[in-house]
């Protein structure tokens, strides 16, 4: 067996500062996926798996995406709060 693609793992650690609890967790974060130049190449959703920890005042979301040995990707999660509803 010859290992082509690899499944890459990735956590999004928010922390909630909101004193009045005034903002709605999303269920999803859209997370971009740039190639080693810089260019989009691909996106995926960061899936909220764990909401408000009391102890630490943050939520976990969690994404996956397969990619080629060797390639250099930047992950960048868009902040929901500042994505244009089209």
């Amino acid at each position: 067996m010859k290992g082509e693609k690899y499944l890459l793992k990735g956590q999004i650690s928010v922390e909630l500062g909101s004193a009045d609890g005034g903002y709605e967790l999303p269920n999803n974060i859209i997370v971009d996926i740039l190639n080693s130049e810089g260019n989009l190449f691909d996106g995926t959703a960061a899936i909220l798996v764990s909401h408000e920890d009391d102890q630490t005042g943050s939520a976990l979301f969690e994404y996956s995406v397969w990619a080629n040995l060797g390639e250099k990707l930047t992950f960048v999660p868009r902040d929901p709060r500042y994505t244009n509803h089209l």
